[in-house]
């Protein structure tokens, strides 16, 4: 036997407003520049970097805390004493980091497939001789650690953390993580409309403006599995799993550490 499950999740519709004009776009055409795949271009790039924020996000919020008691036990991991090698540091964070792969695999069976760090967190890593940098990083991974996590660069984040989390996919139907991304397109979409690897989206501008500017209009569903949150099925069915506060650490498929490191100076 077997069961198929489902639940709920918005769709819902994001604008990103620019400062880039009709009249910018016509300058860029006389000057012999081929402007509407120039603008296409920087306003997919901008929206994909957008879009990775919102999923980060959402991704420290659901992630289950990493307590160890005397060590982290609410959750953070104190790195900041000067007297302790970075090289030392490195290797905590290493050995916490294959730790918490452990109580993943413990919880749910499924072994991490990557590491998510704030970005001094992955310069330590890096600096450990544990990281392998990348010399292709099309994908936009860091590196792999030595017990073949991939590591992803949290570059935005003003604290310091690392996630430890599941991402694997199953064929093209199926996928195990504890995000689920899904881009809008409907079936009344015309092939023209450009796409991207983050979904299709819409350029528009507002007619109405004496100086009309132009922005992108993207439609995504992000949400949670609700049956990884230990959520009987007939909740699960009718919760909202687009609402990230509902599931606010209590994920099985990643796992939080905050990293407490001495403070830079100005």
């Amino acid at each position: 036997a077997f069961e198929i499950s489902k639940w709920q999740a918005s769709c819902r519709t994001r604008k990103f407003k620019t400062s880039l004009s009709v009249e910018l776009a016509q300058d860029l055409e006389a000057n012999g520049f081929k402007a509407p795949d120039m603008i296409d271009d920087i306003l997919a790039t901008q929206m994909a970097e957008e879009i990775n924020k919102d999923v980060i996000q959402s991704l420290i919020t659901v992630s289950r805390r990493f307590k160890v008691k005397g060590v982290s036990d609410k959750g953070v991991l104190d790195l900041s004493s000067t007297t302790v090698s970075s090289v030392e540091q490195a290797r905590t964070v290493y050995r916490y980091i294959c730790e918490m792969n452990a109580s993943i695999q413990r919880a749910t069976s499924y072994s991490a497939t990557y590491v998510l760090a704030s970005s001094r967190v992955a310069a330590l890593l890096a600096a450990s001789g544990w990281l392998e940098i990348l010399d292709d990083q099309s994908d936009s991974a860091y590196g792999v650690l030595k017990n073949g996590l991939v590591v992803y660069c949290d570059n935005n984040s003003p604290a310091e953390y690392v996630i430890v989390g599941v991402k694997d996919n199953y064929g093209p139907e199926e996928m195990i993580g504890s995000l689920f991304y899904s881009p809008y397109i409907s079936h009344m979409a015309k092939t023209s409309d450009p796409v991207d690897h983050v979904g299709a989206y819409t350029i528009v501008n507002d007619s109405m403006s004496l100086q009309p500017t132009i922005s992108l209009m993207v439609r995504y569903a992000l949400c949670v599995n609700p049956y990884t949150m230990g959520i009987e099925d007939p909740e699960a069915r009718l919760i909202d799993a687009s609402n990230m506060d509902n599931f606010s650490g209590r994920s099985e498929m990643s796992v939080l550490l905050g990293i407490k490191l001495s403070k830079l100076e100005k």
